[in-house]
């Protein structure tokens, strides 16, 4: 077959049952589409306020659906994805907090039977580093856009640094 599709119901091995091999340079796209960017420079975060991650590398996105800061769900691509944001921010006092938390469609993915998209910590001591992460998964339909934003309340504008990270990926396949 050449450069095509091939769609069926069920592949057996030659016996009707089993295991069938794969053979070599045939290329299966399981997880796809998938992306992994990270900030790749400071970004100020204004106190109390929910401001956008700008991602400014790429280091690898399968299907060229992660632009203008967002992931967006290719055509024919909608289905269960995870992702996990990885936030990294220093210089928050003991008792302040950063909060970062991932937005469907321009909207606050928040509390649900589900959970929330919410990762929270709280400082301990001053001038702390806050290195957190979270890991969560959606359903997601075609077109659909995923961003991140973060919070923090320590009375000053502080900044998220360039390790800040956000990657996701479909499941199976």
């Amino acid at each position: 077959m050449a450069d095509g599709i091939l769609k069926v119901g069920q592949i057996t091995n030659s016996a009707g049952s089993g295991n069938i091999t794969i053979g070599s340079g045939v290329t299966v796209n399981v997880n796809r589409p998938a992306f992994f960017v990270v900030s790749g420079s400071t970004q100020s975060i204004a106190t109390s306020t929910w401001t956008k991650v700008v991602f400014g590398t790429e280091v690898y996105d399968t299907d060229s659906a992660f632009s203008s800061n967002k992931f967006t769900v290719p055509t024919g691509q909608g289905g269960k994805y995870c992702f996990t944001m990885h936030p990294y921010v220093y210089s928050i006092d003991d008792g302040k907090k950063v909060e970062a938390r991932l937005y469907k469609n321009g909207s606050a993915l928040g509390s649900s039977s589900l959970g929330s998209s919410t990762i929270r910590w709280y400082g301990s001591a001053a001038n702390e580093e806050m290195d957190m992460a979270g890991t969560f998964t959606f359903e997601l339909s075609a077109g659909d856009y995923i961003e991140m934003y973060v919070t923090q309340d320590n009375g000053t504008t502080e900044n998220i640094y360039l390790y800040t990270k956000l990657t996701g990926y479909k499941l199976g396949a």
